[in-house]
């Protein structure tokens, strides 16, 4: 009998070890593995337990089978011209209670490349929930499809649920659309912005609630089978839904005075347009050495004649919301509460004068002194940003705001200065 080599053993013992185990499971480790598979398809990929963790090898899609949670933290363009022949982007088959989470941003886009075929976006047959901090656009170009669609064949409850999350729908035909018998629409505290060729919301019979949100475009609707409409009874088209605690914000840019600018004495004082195209703003009352605005848009001071560096100015002003007579109410809403900011500065709200809200908001010639990182506030980091930079450090300052005894140098001078002026804060 022929001697075996002690050295073959270990591989003879690891090879009737593999063989033994694939004995155990005749398809094979990697088969059985592939036979898990959670009812759940992504651009037309089937979820199983191999690819869950990178479903399109993109780290856009994973699933988390102990949660039941589909994490979405990128786009998915489905069409045949890119790849993927599906007619639906993400599709629910089996997974009751599953949550789509959505992480980042996100686009989903469905080409309807074969005329006459729907194609949804998302398609749910188990009841399902969309949420998450990144907003989530779905869009269908073409005429023919359906944002997210729920059939549920079930006598269970086909709901959808959208929580916290912030949605917008754009497609040539429906937004959110049932066609079972037990279909149930459920949004909670989130924001949805539709614009569909068909359709809004349609044919949930069991319901449309709205928790902690208001539906405000169009400004008057009603609801009947599931399905919303108009006050004049037609489909709505068009539909904004808001958190009830969303606080709007109007963002103002213009130019500000620059040291030494002379300023002429003009009293034809006018209104200016802000970013936020629904909201109006107007000038305050001529009182003197108070900024307005003029048209074209820029500050001027009445009663002065040259701006001096270094000077603080208070800007004082009026916001009134403004309608259109037969139109919608605009989307932002214009109330105390409303967030104004002007060059990304936080305005104050100063009062109500009638029908206009007014606001304040003091701005200094040539920069804020000791605002040293230049983002509009003084606090402890604008300190630290000043040591490190007198201390050497490689870190951007302003200058101009980091000058605090306007001696033409930067030095410990300055960064005791910074400290007594946050100190008085």
């Amino acid at each position: 009998m022929k001697a075996v080599n002690r050295r073959s053993l270990p591989f003879l013992t690891a090879l009737m070890l593999v063989l033994s185990m694939f004995a155990l499971v005749p398809e094979g480790l990697l088969r059985a593995d592939a036979a898990i598979a959670y009812g759940i398809v992504v651009g037309g990929v089937e979820v199983t337990a191999i690819n869950k963790d990178d479903i399109l090898r993109d780290g856009n899609f994973s699933y988390d089978p102990n949660t039941k949670t589909l994490f979405v933290k990128g786009d998915l363009d489905m069409g045949k011209e890119y790849g993927r022949d599906s007619e639906e982007g993400i599709r629910n088959l089996s997974v009751e209670g599953l949550t789509i989470n959505v992480v980042n941003d996100s686009v989903i886009t469905m080409h309807d490349y074969v005329p006459g075929n729907s194609y949804w976006c998302i398609g749910l047959h188990c009841s399902t929930t969309i949420t998450g901090n990144g907003k989530l656009t779905l869009v269908i170009p073409g005429p023919s499809g359906i944002c997210v669609g729920v059939n549920i064949e079930s006598g269970e409850n086909g709901d959808l649920v959208i929580e916290d999350a912030n949605i917008e729908c754009i497609s040539g035909d429906d937004g959110f659309w049932s066609t079972i018998k037990n279909g149930k629409l459920i949004i909670r505290h989130s924001t949805v912005k539709m614009q569909n060729g068909n359709s809004t919301i349609r044919r949930f019979p069991k319901g449309i609630e709205l928790e902690n949100c208001k539906i405000v475009k169009p400004s008057s609707y009603n609801i009947s089978a599931g399905t919303l409409y108009d006050d004049k009874h037609d489909l709505v088209k068009e539909l904004l839904i808001k958190p009830e605690n969303y606080i709007d914000t109007v963002s103002i840019t213009i130019p500000e005075p620059k040291a030494g600018e002379i300023i002429t004495d003009n009293q034809n004082v006018l209104s200016v347009t802000p970013s936020d195209m629904s909201v109006t703003v107007y000038n305050s009352s001529n009182t003197k050495n108070k900024v307005t605005w003029s048209d074209p848009p820029y500050m001027i001071q009445l009663g002065v004649t040259e701006f001096k560096n270094g000077k603080t100015y208070t800007l004082s002003f009026k916001l009134a919301q403004t309608y259109t007579y037969g139109q919608d109410a605009p989307e932002a809403e214009l109330s105390e509460k409303t967030s104004v900011k002007v060059n990304g500065r936080q305005a104050e709200f100063t009062g109500k004068d009638g029908f206009y809200y007014t606001y304040q908001l003091k701005f200094t010639v040539g920069g804020l002194k000791g605002d040293v990182d230049g983002n509009g506030v003084i606090n402890m980091k604008d300190l630290a940003t000043l040591q490190r930079y007198v201390n050497g450090w490689d870190v951007t300052i302003n200058e101009a705001n980091s000058d605090l005894d306007d001696s033409g140098s930067i030095n410990m001078k300055d960064v005791a200065a910074l400290q007594r002026l946050i100190n008085s804060l």
